[in-house]
């Protein structure tokens, strides 16, 4: 059993005079965000002097309310006994459940903006071609799961334990072949869309973990609130057809790379010297 407890406050926790007040001093205290779970208000207490009190909730499927932020708040590193005694005096079991949640650290920059400097961003993620193959786009086929996947290098799963904050989704179909009906040039356009409505599908379906960005402000936003900003490119110019909504477009396999780099160099202001291929 670990001799530490990390505890997440929230609301008037977040304050430093509840752990005073308990005669508790924190081995270590840390600005974080659940980015499963929203702030909410749904513990009645005494009208008009404290109305409700403060609690959290799993954040909503629903893309309707994919717009509500996160819970953000104090992470308090505790001794195992004066975790028990800080439970103890919050009425657990009776007033609030134990459970556990993920937790991202935030770092404060100098203007007093908070992010999380363990997520990076990723240039390229062929999931949703792995999607088309596996599940045909269909997110009601038995046994569709992107928490975890039976091929290929990505899941929902190993996209946290890698600590991606960023993502270029590629809406992928591959080119047609010598010899291929004249139509397949079409199909490919028609394609390329449907990919692309998968992705805005998946963000839509999965709004605690994944977030549109279509500019670098945005990209930023989405990535301080703990989940993925998700961007869409294509991969060829075979796929163009008119304006379809992706941010980038590779031309080769090395051009194409150092096209990727350059633009989240720009995204996230990092020099671009420093960049190796």
């Amino acid at each position: 059993m670990a001799a530490s407890v990390w505890y997440f406050g929230y609301g008037s926790n977040m304050k430093s005079s509840v752990m005073i007040n308990r005669g508790i001093i924190p081995l270590s205290i840390k600005i974080g965000v659940v980015p499963t779970h929203i702030l909410t208000f749904d513990i009645f207490d005494i009208p008009y002097t404290e109305p409700s009190f403060a609690s959290i909730a799993l954040l909503p499927s629903s893309s309707e309310k994919s717009s509500i932020p996160p819970v953000h708040g104090v992470l308090y590193q505790l001794r195992r006994e004066d975790y028990l005694q800080l439970v103890r005096s919050e009425g657990s079991g009776v007033g609030y459940d134990e459970i556990s949640v993920e937790a991202y650290i935030l770092e404060v920059q100098s203007d007093g903006t908070a992010f999380s400097t363990k997520n990076q961003p990723d240039g390229h993620n062929d999931f949703p071609f792995i999607i088309r193959g596996l599940y045909q786009n269909n997110f009601e086929k038995e046994g569709f799961d992107l928490d975890t996947l039976p091929i290929g290098q990505t899941d929902f799963i190993r996209l946290r334990e890698g600590h991606v904050g960023g993502q270029f989704w590629s809406a992928f179909i591959p080119c047609a072949k010598p010899g291929d009906d004249a139509t397949r040039s079409d199909l490919v356009v028609i394609e390329t869309l449907q990919q692309i409505d998968l992705i805005h599908s998946m963000i839509e379906k999965y709004p605690h973990i994944l977030s549109l960005a279509r500019t670098a402000d945005e990209v930023w936003e989405v990535f301080r609130s703990g989940r993925i900003a998700s961007l869409i490119g294509i991969e060829g110019l075979h796929q163009i057809a008119d304006s379809e909504g992706q941010r980038i477009a590779t031309q080769t396999v090395a051009e194409g790379l150092l096209d990727q780099l350059i633009f989240f160099c720009a995204l996230f202001s990092i020099p671009a010297h420093r960049v190796m291929i």
